[in-house]
């Protein structure tokens, strides 16, 4: 302002609009300030450019400018945060998470760090947890407690009030003397059933599952015990107040299946906890020598964009969990920014076009185990970023019982495959490369020239399975296959 002031002539609330014209990137507006600013300038005896290049610097440094103080204070900040993440790795945890304890997805990026750092995070427990993220010491290992406010439903003022009541009276030492010691106007449903589903009450309670499907017997317990005490607050001769209904536990129930599990848990806590719902694939992954995206994903960034440009394809496992529909400017067709997390719960999101994302809508309202060939290639507009499109999907089972089998084959397969562009034989290059090895054969069936065809039987052999087959007629329509015997 000051500079406009001086160099233009502005008046201090003309300089005022300059200034709101670059915080807001007014393009308009700025345009306008600038042609003004530069007359303003040659009427004070300044040269056009000399005035046009000021009014340039200025515009650039309010895109993104800080003066030295300012940086020199970040640059502190900076320092010492990396020095206690360094030193005291599990308090920084605790203490980031606790600042963001009312976004459960901040808390799961925290947590998956965490993971990765070798650290461990200890699941909430009322007995075991504060309301805030804290940090233990047992056998010389320090470990990160998750803290009861990042629970969904829970909040902080029930948190603290649960951790203040064992911090008076003791841990709790049964689920009946844990709903004894709180008010209905604590403990109400909606936080009971967060606390059952993150795993809080694990210690006093059967099975999960047990403790949703007999919630409402609890809460007619506590309301009964609750009234009962304010009736013998009221008689001066009363005793030290109500005792909850009578209702049984029993030393075992049956359990919700991991899958469902796993989604609760995913509800309230935001991430998984027990496990990781692809965990259950791992021997089939293996088996079939399908990569971890995240893994591809960190070599795919070292290599040079000359090699990126080529592309990649990669046969991998991923969990779907939410998706963005959108349309083609160009055809109008429906397709969609699907969000993935593969084996290592790192985040991914990939492209679904055409038919496959027509057919594939509605199931995607719920998480969804799948398999995938997805290619990877630069984003037309950043070529530093990589676009990741989906090639083939396959939905899997919930159950591991129902996990994909070994193929026995009694013959060989050979695959045919008939490429009509010379942009498919490019597509089929990419996606080859990612088979699995096998013993099956894959011959491709090229257009020559007019409707005369070439034969080309490839030197390797692969594992052509359903998967594979399915993929490769996203590519090239005509697939066929027959069995040697």
């Amino acid at each position: 302002m000051k500079m406009a002031q001086i160099l233009a002539g502005f008046s201090l609330g003309k300089a005022d609009i300059l200034r709101r014209a670059m915080g807001k990137k007014d393009s308009a507006q700025m345009a306008s300030q600038k042609d003004e600013f530069i007359k303003g300038a040659i009427d004070k005896g300044m040269k056009s450019d000399k005035a046009e290049k000021i009014f340039n610097l200025i515009a650039e440094f309010a895109s993104y400018g800080f003066n030295k103080s300012h940086a020199a204070a970040y640059a502190v900040l900076a320092y010492q945060t990396a020095w206690l993440k360094a030193h005291h790795t599990e308090v920084f945890f605790a203490a980031s998470m606790s600042i963001d304890v009312d976004v459960p997805e901040k808390c799961a990026e925290f947590y998956q760090e965490a993971r990765e750092a070798s650290i461990s995070v200890l699941p909430p427990s009322i007995n075991d947890s504060d309301a805030l993220f804290s940090v233990r010491q047992h056998d010389d290992t320090k470990h990160l407690v998750y803290g009861l406010a990042a629970l969904r439903h829970v909040g902080l003022a029930a948190a603290q009030h649960i951790v203040q009541e064992r911090t008076d009276n003791g841990a709790y030492q049964s689920l009946f003397d844990f709903l004894s010691r709180h008010s209905p106007h604590v403990l109400n449903k909606r936080l009971l059933e967060s606390l059952i589903k993150a795993g809080a009450l694990d210690e006093f309670i059967p099975s999960r599952r047990w403790g949703v499907e007999n919630l409402d017997g609890w809460m007619l317990s506590l309301q009964q015990c609750h009234k009962e005490r304010q009736q013998q607050q009221a008689n001066l001769f009363g005793d030290d107040g109500g005792q909850l209904l009578a209702l049984e536990v029993p030393d075992d129930a049956d359990e919700w299946d991991i899958s469902e599990k796993l989604d609760h848990e995913k509800e309230i806590l935001g991430f998984y906890q027990s496990e990781h719902p692809l965990a259950m694939f791992d021997e089939y992954r293996q088996r079939e020598n399908m990569s971890i995206l995240s893994q591809v994903m960190e070599q795919w960034q070292k290599e040079t964009l000359q090699v990126r440009k080529k592309g990649k394809s990669v046969r991998c496992l991923m969990l779907i969990n939410g998706f963005k529909q959108r349309y083609s400017k160009k055809t109008k067709e429906p397709f969609a920014f699907v969000s993935c997390w593969d084996r290592h719960n790192v985040h991914h999101e990939v492209a679904f076009f055409g038919d496959m994302f027509t057919k594939l809508r509605p199931l995607l309202d719920q998480p969804l185990r799948c398999e995938m060939v997805i290619e990877l290639k630069p984003d037309k507009k950043n070529q530093e970023m990589t676009r990741l499109n989906v090639l083939s999907v396959k939905v899997l089972p919930t159950q591991m019982s129902d996990a994909p089998a070994a193929t026995q084959l009694e013959g060989q397969v050979v695959v045919r495959v008939t490429v009509d562009t010379m942009r498919n034989l490019l597509q089929l290059q990419h996606m080859i490369k990612a088979l699995p090895k096998g013993d099956d054969t894959l011959e491709l069936i090229l257009r020559d020239t007019g409707d005369e065809f070439k034969r080309l039987r490839l030197p390797h052999r692969y594992r052509l399975g359903l998967a594979a087959i399915t993929a490769l007629r996203q590519i090239c329509p005509k697939v066929d296959k027959e069995r040697l015997v």
